[in-house]
């Protein structure tokens, strides 16, 4: 009886969303401009122990032996014989190039909201005089709400880099429509036809379930992706149903092991972030990889502080070769590799299912329990790439120039902190796939530290790890002042080891740089 009770009573406050939200539907609250923006960001963080006075570099000649020992480190991708990485390289050579566009949502040059909507307007009217089924027109006060922060989201991102291809996303917004979906369950969403469709129940739903904002920060997600996307101008030469950055859906490819969705999405909700200050709220298990992926390459001082999620808004794969300083078509191979074995952790894609189905007698989702040892046994190889890349970075930053060594000591706890966020140790089928990184890992930490000592006379590495030792650390303020990095830089470490130590409760204290 009392289960009844439970259930009607959860059933009643259920109902009583859902009317309240279809209640707001005649007349919603437009999305606040970039203007409101959320509070800062700021980290609740003290700094309260002096820097060490020890430095430490290395020579070129110890250097150049770490890089060599790093470039002859194996990583196996246990499926790779079923990713058609060649074809997945091939796809990446595109020409996304357009001689002239079609579109153009610049009046006298300018860009506004008020000549967004109209052209809105009158893509709209062509869209509905199909009768589509499941769309309903969307007002026009809400829809000039909704163009304003498009407009403000776009010239933000715009000013950030401004080398993107502006004419392309002008064109892009002057093909848009945006209509409701009375059928759809998410907040929005972009088609590869550019529709913007957006819910009028979930648009009230997202205010009740996740507060004030939420259905703004799903818009300017939203518009990362019209930013993103290909304009209809565009001709790949191939039989290419939508573009998005550098990732590609080919019609005439099953296994489209070079469309990305973890990547793309990630990358779109954590420009969001970035833009409003706000933490990510979707996506989060892809921005914790693409944050992995950006902390690889971040040490390379050619390399903005945002440069993984900054790469989708180009139609140039390149940049993302670059990033990772590929030289060989072996190390292309890997870095796509890693990238496909991402997309298989986290999107489960059928057609690769099918494909394991076919090479090993059954899909690896047969069961729970095979399933589990299947995507733990993804993620090592992926570990393993980000780390050769990451310790080159390093081993480039420490030949270049000087570092405090609680600096040094701060950027390995953090690298493998954040490795440690995708790989377990606590259980024991998990700690038997995952050892064979643990161990390369420390087998290379090692190195390092035996290079150190052999370029810094005196130096003692074990002694000072053991003193350092984040694990170890309890309420301790780390010690690390990491001078030597722009604040953008020095901002994305802080905000993840932030993050670890909260995940893991370990009460870590770091110096607050928040303005």
């Amino acid at each position: 009886m009392n289960k009844l009770v439970l259930r009607i009573i959860s059933l009643s406050l259920f109902v009583l969303m859902i009317v309240s939200a279809l209640g707001g539907c005649s007349k919603k609250s437009p999305p606040p401009s970039l203007e409101d923006k959320l509070p800062e960001r700021v980290f609740d963080l003290s700094w309260k122990a002096a820097p060490s006075d020890v430095s430490v570099s290395l020579s070129a000649e110890w250097a150049d032996t770490l890089r060599e020992s790093i470039s002859q480190i194996e990583t196996v991708y246990p499926y790779a014989g079923l990713y058609e990485t060649e074809e997945a390289l091939s796809r990446l050579d595109f020409d996304a190039s357009v001689e002239s566009h079609e579109y153009c949502v610049l009046k006298d040059g300018a860009l506004s909201a008020e000549v967004l909507a109209e052209a809105v307007k009158k893509n709209n009217e062509e869209f509905f005089a199909d009768d589509p089924y499941g769309y309903e027109p969307v007002e026009d006060e809400y829809l000039a709400e909704i163009c304003s922060l498009i407009v403000e989201t776009v010239e933000a991102v715009l000013e950030k880099h401004p080398d993107i291809d502006r004419d392309r996303v002008y064109c892009t917004m002057g093909s848009l429509k945006i209509v409701y979906d009375i059928t759809m369950l998410d907040f929005a969403q972009v088609t590869s036809e550019r529709v913007l469709t957006v819910s009028n129940v979930t648009a009230n739903m997202a205010e009740l379930y996740k507060g004030e904002g939420a259905y703004r920060s799903t818009l300017i997600h939203e518009t990362m992706h019209i930013i993103q996307i290909g304009c209809q101008c565009e001709d790949l030469g191939r039989e290419a149903e939508r573009r998005c950055g550098i990732c590609v859906y080919w019609k005439d490819w099953d296994m489209n092991h070079a469309d990305w969705g973890w990547f793309f999405e990630a990358s779109a909700e954590r420009n969001s972030s970035n833009l409003t200050n706000a933490d990510p709220m979707t996506y989060t298990y892809w921005v914790d990889y693409l944050c992995s992926f950006n902390m690889a390459v971040i040490l390379n001082e050619l390399n903005g502080a945002d440069r993984m999620e900054s790469i989708c808004f180009y139609s140039d794969p390149e940049l993302l070769f670059s990033a990772f300083g590929c030289e060989t078509e072996e190390e292309r191979a890997e870095l796509v590799n890693a990238l496909i074995s991402v997309n298989v952790l986290q999107t489960s894609p059928e057609s690769f299912y099918k494909r394991y189905e076919e090479e090993y007698g059954e899909r690896p989702d047969a069961d729970e329990e095979k399933h589990e040892a299947f995507r733990y046994s993804l993620k090592p190889a992926v570990a393993t790439t980000l780390m050769k890349t990451y310790y080159k970075n390093l081993v480039s930053l420490l030949e270049r120039q000087e570092l405090n060594i609680n600096d040094l000591c701060f950027l390995i706890n953090v690298f493998e902190s954040q490795m440690n966020q995708h790989l377990s140790y606590d259980r024991d089928k998990a700690e038997e796939v995952n050892m064979p990184f643990y161990e390369s890992c420390l087998a290379l930490r090692g190195q390092l530290f035996d290079a150190l000592e052999s370029s810094n006379e005196g130096l003692d590495m074990e002694s000072v790890w053991q003193e350092y030792d984040m694990s170890k650390m309890g309420e301790k303020t780390l010690n690390a002042a990491l001078d030597f990095l722009p604040d953008d830089k020095k901002m994305f470490f802080l905000e993840r080891c932030q993050w670890h130590a909260d995940r893991v409760d370990l009460g870590v204290k770091l110096p607050n740089i928040a303005k």
